[in-house]
């Protein structure tokens, strides 16, 4: 069991991808703050979580409960928002600068959720050091 395995490492290239489409098409395309960026955003949180859920469906390790996804997700949106904000010159970069710490906070506290979840789970599904499905064949 590997946590970051080549289907993490895909996904992780699909968010890249996805996320600085999405940076660049919401900050020249859609500024108007209008139903158009909603939909937009929705259309990109849609294309994430089925990219998450195809890999994890794939992913041998069923993808640890979608933990190790929901965990690469926190990071390269979280860190790309940050560092364009920081690259860019933008007139209320201290707003965006705390919209992003904000976000970080309170989506990090939704992965602390997540990350107690899979440790309950995980430890269901172990006796000892053993997998209770070796165990009990």
């Amino acid at each position: 069991m590997r946590f970051f395995n080549r289907f993490a490492q895909l996904y992780s290239l699909i968010v890249i991808v996805l996320t600085l489409a999405y940076i660049y098409s919401a900050t020249h395309f859609f500024v108007d703050k209008g139903n158009a960026s909603t939909i937009m955003f929705a259309f990109y949180l849609s294309l994430v979580f089925a990219a998450a859920l195809i890999m994890g469906v794939k992913d041998e390790d069923n993808g640890y409960m979608g933990f190790n996804y929901h965990f690469i997700t926190y990071i390269i949106v979280n860190g790309l928002a940050f560092i364009i904000i920081l690259a860019g010159s933008d007139a209320n970069r201290k707003e965006n600068i705390q919209t992003v710490l904000f976000t970080m906070l309170f989506w990090g506290i939704g992965l602390l959720f997540h990350f107690g979840m899979y440790l309950f789970m995980f430890r269901k599904k172990k006796i000892g050091s053993y997998e209770k499905d070796d165990v009990f064949k």
